[in-house]
């Protein structure tokens, strides 16, 4: 049987997953179906948005390990990538 959540709306909804390449994507939905889970996958934790949807959220170690590999990307010398605009306080007034 799949994992069940009932969120605070008294919705009932079931965890699944589905493989993409090497990812794996783990998912609610209302009814059960194929690839439904019986567990929480370990290093997660069920959580709930402010409109009532669960969602899965990383714990501990995992999260920060995330986190530390996603931070923000910028080039050598403060150079902007494309499409970004460099500002500087030094613009002439016409």
């Amino acid at each position: 049987m799949a994992f069940k959540y009932t969120n605070q709306k008294g919705t009932d909804y079931y965890l699944h997953h589905s493989k993409n390449g090497p990812r794996t994507l783990y998912f609610f939905k209302r009814e059960q179906g194929e690839g439904g889970l019986d567990e929480v996958p370990s290093g997660y934790t069920v959580s709930e948005t402010s409109n009532g949807l669960p969602v899965l959220k990383k714990t501990g170690a995992e999260a920060e390990a995330s986190q530390a590999g996603s931070g923000s990307k910028t080039k050598a010398g403060g150079e902007t990538g494309k499409g970004e605009k460099a500002t500087t306080g030094s613009r002439a007034k016409k």
